[in-house]
């Protein structure tokens, strides 16, 4: 499945960098996964979860595949470095 769109939205808060959507091929939209940044400061895509009756957190959809994670975690890295390479052009003085 190819990952043809990654958008990120809403604030950065402590480790959350923030909040992300990703489109799979052309067909599919998954929202509300997130882009965290861990305590050594390599990043982790999570994703969307719910909290149980029990009030812990299970997981909505997940990578089954170890392919499919890794070119999800791969697109998701690009498009970062591409959505803070743009933020930094605009607040770039002239």
């Amino acid at each position: 499945i190819d990952i043809t769109d990654v958008r990120f939205y809403g604030r950065r808060d402590a480790n959350l960098l923030s909040f992300f959507s990703v489109i799979l091929g052309d067909a599919m939209l998954v929202k509300d996964m997130r882009l965290v940044e861990r305590n050594d400061g390599r990043l982790l895509v999570a994703m969307p979860s719910r909290k149980t009756l029990m009030g812990t957190y299970e997981e909505i959809v997940c990578p089954i595949r170890k392919e499919m994670r890794s070119a999800l975690e791969a697109s998701v890295f690009k498009a970062w470095d591409n959505h803070c390479a743009r933020k930094a052009a605009i607040h770039e003085p002239r």
